[in-house]
């Protein structure tokens, strides 16, 4: 069944896996439209239907126990940045399966770009080791604190007034926020504001924001609140 998802209305959110050499279908898993963009064990059993239909020769060393000597056809998986997670990540490495994960562009990214010089650029190849047109690369790894990747989650508790997001029914004018729809905010007066790492952060105005805080604390492993209600920025 379709169910409310984050953009208001109701769908569902599946999940999809293709091989790149054939364009065939190799899994699919048919969630709910509040299902997580990136839900490691969505992925994990995706990833799991996947090997299982690959012919038997391919699945070798790919295997839950299988040791990475028995590899005889190396497996890539490609994701976007909703599979930037630990736990995705290290199944595939426990399965010897290589990967290439999108990572979000957050402020550690972008204050690391502004750190290059032009000759720290270098021309993309194709997989033929021809050079492809108008694009480049760096190696940004040197240049990021990667000690906390995946575990940068915060929550903040604000307090809205007439100009920092009281009036506000749905979405902002600041850039670096989104509010979701709810016609009653103007009623409210308390804000919880999520930051996963990324450059939009989500606020919302739960009807309980005690006991959605608490819910979310509780799931992310966040402590308890030490700062007490703060200030809402300007949204």
């Amino acid at each position: 069944m379709p169910s409310a998802e984050n953009k208001g209305g109701f769908g569902f959110h599946p999940l999809g896996a293709w091989c790149d050499t054939t364009g065939e279908p190799l899994g699919a898993i048919f969630r709910p439209g509040n299902a997580g963009a990136n839900d490691a064990d969505d992925h994990l059993e995706l990833l799991d239907q996947v090997i299982a239909v690959l012919p038997g020769e391919y699945q070798l060393g790919h295997e839950p126990g299988d040791e990475a000597s028995l590899v005889r056809h190396h497996i890539v998986v490609r994701a976007d940045s909703a599979g930037a997670s630990h736990g995705f990540v290290s199944g595939l490495t426990e399965a010897s399966i290589e990967y290439s994960i999108g990572h979000s562009v957050d402020s550690g990214v972008r204050e690391a770009l502004l750190l290059f010089q032009e000759e720290d650029w270098v021309e993309a190849i194709e997989v033929d080791g021809t050079v492809r047109d108008g694009a480049w690369v760096a190696e940004l790894t040197d240049l990021l604190d990667l000690s906390t990747w995946g575990e940068e989650v915060s929550l903040r508790r604000v307090e809205m007034s007439t100009f920092t997001g009281q009036m506000r029914g749905w979405g902002t004018s600041n850039p670096r926020y989104w509010a979701s729809l709810d016609p009653k905010r103007r009623q409210k007066s308390v804000a919880l504001i999520l930051d996963v790492g990324r450059y939009v952060r989500p606020f919302i105005t739960p009807d309980d924001p005690d006991a959605v805080e608490a819910i979310i604390r509780e799931q992310t492993k966040l402590g308890p609140n030490l700062e007490g209600t703060g200030d809402s920025p300007f949204v």
